[in-house]
């Protein structure tokens, strides 16, 4: 970037510009003429998070910004908006494993139709492995909660064999979904 001095302060440019007082090709000009005319490059500091940049300012044969410490408020603000940037991420991820959530439990569902069909359960069982998934299909698909569904599922035990076989694949499925979805 490029800063020129003008009136009280600096315009900045992120580089020569084309035409300058009515000079065409003006960019094309040796850097020792945009020196004498009065262009400087932008050096930028490094700021840590108390900081921030404030009016350009002359440093030997360049420009930079002037580094200001953030006041109290500043500081409170920040630290206030990056909390909300946190929630609001978390809330943005919840809403994504909520959706995934109800797909998977759609297609478990079809799953369970498909076996009704093939005559592998039947109806009646059918209520039954859904009454027995039920509350942990209700964290995916109505928060987005796979951990507390995991959870849930974990804890409940079943002699029932028609339906420890689709609590096994929800289990697998859940922590599959873990694994690829959540940080560690």
């Amino acid at each position: 970037m490029k800063a020129i001095k003008v009136d009280e302060g600096y315009k900045v440019f992120i580089e020569i510009p084309e035409k300058w007082n009515g000079i065409t090709d003006y960019n094309k000009l040796p850097e020792e003429i945009h020196f004498k005319n009065g262009w400087r490059d932008i050096v930028v500091p490094v700021i840590t998070e108390s900081q921030k940049f404030g009016e350009l300012i002359s440093v030997d044969d360049n420009v930079t910004y002037n580094v200001i410490e953030l006041t109290d408020e500043e500081k409170n603000a920040l630290e206030v908006k990056k909390i909300k940037d946190q929630e609001n991420s978390i809330i943005n991820k919840y809403e994504f494993h909520k959706q995934k959530g109800w797909d998977f439990y759609q297609h478990f569902r079809a799953k369970i139709v498909l076996d009704i069909y093939a005559g592998e359960i039947s109806e009646m069982q059918a209520f039954e492995i859904e009454g027995y998934l039920q509350s942990a299909f209700d964290k995916i698909s109505n928060t987005g909660d796979w951990k507390t569904a995991y959870f849930i599922l974990n804890k409940k035990s079943t002699e029932q064999e028609f339906i420890l076989k689709y609590e096994e694949m929800a289990l697998e499925a859940i922590v599959l979904y873990i694994q690829e979805n959540y940080e560690n």
